[in-house]
C-alpha cells in the first residue's frame, strides 16, 4: 500500500509537470494519506476540527501546485503564517475586502447549512408568506450570483486552460 501510493502521487506529481514544486506536492498528498491511514484522523476527530484540518492541508498543497518554484512557494507559506514580517491587514487586505465583501458574505453563507435550514422551513411552513418570497427570492439571487460570477471570470486577464502551458 505505501510503495503504490507513493507511486501514484509521485507519478501525479511528474504528470502535472517538470517541476519541482508539482513533485513536492504529490509527495505532500502521499505523506498526507499515508499519515491519514496510520493514524486514521481525520476520522477520529469532530466534524469541525477535521473541516479545518482539510482546509489547512489543501491550502499548503495548493500553494506548492502554483507557486513558479520553491522559493516562491516558501514565501508564500511564510507569508500565511506571518513570518515575513507582514502584518495580518494592511493596505492591499483592506481594499480586496470592500471590493468583494458581497462574495465573501456568500461565501460564508452557502458554505454553512444555511440552505438546509431554509428548505427545512419551507417544507415545515409551506403556506406562510415568507416560504413564497423564499421560493421566489431563492432562485433569483442564486441566478443572479451565477451571472455576477460569470461576469467576473469573463472580464478577468486571460487565463488559458492550465494544462494547455504544456
Amino acid at each position: 500500500m505505501v510503495r503504490n501510493l507513493f507511486v501514484v502521487w509521485l507519478l501525479t506529481g511528474i504528470w502535472h509537470g517538470a517541476n519541482w514544486t508539482f513533485i513536492l506536492w504529490g509527495l505532500f498528498y502521499f505523506v498526507i494519506q499515508l499519515a491519514e491511514k496510520f493514524f486514521g484522523y481525520p476520522k477520529k476527530m469532530s466534524k469541525t476540527v477535521g473541516h479545518l484540518y482539510t482546509l489547512f492541508v489543501v491550502n499548503l498543497c495548493w500553494v506548492l501546485f502554483r507557486a513558479d518554484d520553491l522559493y516562491q512557494a516558501g514565501r508564500f507559506i511564510m507569508n500565511m503564517f506571518g513570518l515575513n514580517r507582514n502584518g495580518f491587514v494592511n493596505d492591499l487586505f483592506v481594499l480586496l475586502i470592500r471590493e468583494n465583501w458581497v462574495f465573501l458574505l456568500a461565501g460564508f453563507l452557502f458554505a454553512t447549512p444555511v440552505v438546509k435550514h431554509v428548505n427545512g422551513y419551507m417544507y415545515d411552513n409551506p403556506k406562510s408568506k415568507l416560504t413564497a418570497v423564499l421560493a421566489v427570492g431563492y432562485p433569483v439571487v442564486l441566478i443572479f450570483l451565477v451571472i455576477i460570477s460569470i461576469s467576473y471570470l469573463m472580464s478577468g486577464s486571460y487565463n488559458p486552460f492550465i494544462y494547455f502551458n504544456f
